[in-house]
């Protein structure tokens, strides 16, 4: 079995078992009741919430791809959404893969920067979602002590992150040197490839250097996932639930942390159970926790899938290209694609 396939399965695993410990204790009737009670009148708000958050992170992005590439905001937006579209249908995160194969393309860089650019970004998602799960706890979220060991194993892998990623950008030559005899025992052409991939993302990494954009990024940050907020206020809206603002808190913090492992395509049961699991804490039946969830990752996968799958045909891609491409480990710079409408602008 290839290594791929054994990602594949080992996703399918994971979410199967998140939908069963969502599912456990609840009833099919429960079930059946709590999706009749849904408003579809909150639908339009949603949506309107969901692409803020996506537009929000296109300018996040652009923000930090600032000292490379003058760019807006609109060439930057399709690549984000081609690769949560493929994140949808690949396991294990590949659809970053894909986005940055889309991103360096679009933009006219290399992969390696964009790469980089991407994982400053996952630094400043979970330093705002551990932020939002502290703000949780403030306004009165309760934690068992196993979620709050799970909380500091995150913190404090969070904490090691940021802090790598900041000593590479801030020192990236000294770094690189460092690495130098390392890799001295590797083919000469590998060598060649790795050093160059760590000096072009240490340039990915530039926007950390400048006080500007660092707090545009922060700030940038916060107003994303008050927009991801506001989807979860909203699927418990539709269902009548009326809990305080820490309840959607604590559901943003544990979905976050639940799409970034290694689970199934479309992140079928992690979604699930990261709602069940937060609600329980507020008293909100599990057939009523799991009904809203449903509705918040229906219309957020839908959506999104179709809207991904439209600036995927715009580069003359399908799915199966950028597969290839995301399974291969890494991007191939010999696959052309067409300029896209905004690169003809």
């Amino acid at each position: 079995m290839s290594k791929n396939k054994r990602v594949f399965y080992v996703g399918i695993a994971v979410g199967a078992l998140f939908l069963w410990l969502a599912l456990r204790n609840t009833d099919g009737p429960a079930l059946i009741a709590a999706f009749a009670s849904a408003d579809l009148l909150w639908i339009a708000p949603f949506l309107a919430a969901l692409f803020g958050f996506y537009w929000l992170k296109a300018i996040r992005w652009r923000i930090l791809l600032a000292p490379l590439t003058a760019t807006g905001t609109a060439r930057v937006f399709p690549p984000i959404m081609i690769g949560y579209s493929a994140n949808l249908v690949l396991p294990a995160q590949l659809g970053e893969i894909v986005r940055v194969v889309a991103g360096a393309q679009i933009l006219g860089l290399g992969y390696s920067e964009v790469l980089a650019s991407v994982v400053l970004e996952r630094v400043f998602d979970f330093l705002t979602v551990l932020l939002v799960l502290g703000l949780a706890l403030l306004l009165g979220a309760e934690a068992s002590e196993a979620m709050l060991r799970a909380g500091y194993f995150v913190t404090a892998l969070t904490v090691v992150l940021a802090g790598g990623v900041l000593v590479f950008a801030r020192w990236s030559e000294r770094c690189i040197a460092f690495a130098r005899p390392l890799t001295a025992r590797l083919p000469v052409s590998l060598e060649g490839k790795l050093l160059d991939s760590l000096s072009r993302g240490a340039r990915g990494l530039h926007a950390l250097n400048h006080a500007d954009l660092l707090l545009k990024t922060l700030l940038g940050s916060v107003a994303q996932w008050a927009c991801m907020w506001l989807c979860i206020w909203i699927s418990l809206a539709a269902f009548g639930v009326s809990a305080p603002v820490s309840a959607a808190l604590l559901v943003l913090a544990f979905t976050v942390v639940g799409v970034s492992l290694p689970t199934s395509p479309g992140y079928v049961g992690t979604i699930q159970f990261a709602f069940t699991l937060a609600l329980t804490q507020y008293q909100i039946p599990e057939a009523t926790a799991f009904a809203a969830s449903v509705f918040y990752h229906a219309l957020a996968y839908f959506s999104v899938f179709f809207v991904g799958l439209y600036y995927l045909h715009q580069m003359g891609y399908t799915f199966r290209d950028v597969r290839a491409q995301a399974e291969a480990g890494a991007p191939s710079a010999s696959v052309a694609t067409p300029a896209t409408p905004n690169e003809r602008t």
